[in-house]
């Protein structure tokens, strides 16, 4: 009996160091940002891989998506009114954008908590 008691007991603690470093998926919310003329990073969203832009169904103008060199004759993409792109990236500080001035856009993301 006690070789079963002893297997069990070696199978929970297996079973719970398992668990215990899983790391569970969590939305992030990083917001409504506001949008100008100038590039902007967007905000350090922690532990986020997988993000979300979406321009406000709104907009007057364009949100033009890239990097620290933006320029609207110089982007990645851009997103119209109410249009959204994904990406996954480790650091949502590389990723810049600008636009009409007043425009807006929201930001999330999927990460592990």
């Amino acid at each position: 009996m006690d070789y079963i008691n002893d297997a069990e007991q070696g199978i929970d603690s297996n079973i719970k160091e398992i668990l215990d470093n899983i790391s569970y998926t969590k939305l992030i919310s990083g917001g409504r940002l506001d949008v100008t003329i100038t590039a902007t990073a967007l905000p350090a969203l922690t532990n986020c891989k997988n993000f979300l832009i979406q321009a406000n169904k709104n907009n007057t103008g364009d949100v033009y998506i890239g990097v620290s060199t933006l320029t609207t004759s110089d982007y990645v993409a851009i997103l119209s009114a109410g249009s959204a792109m994904s990406f996954n990236l480790s650091d949502s500080t590389q990723v810049y954008f600008l636009g009409t001035a007043g425009d807006h856009i929201s930001l999330g993301g999927e990460g592990n908590a």
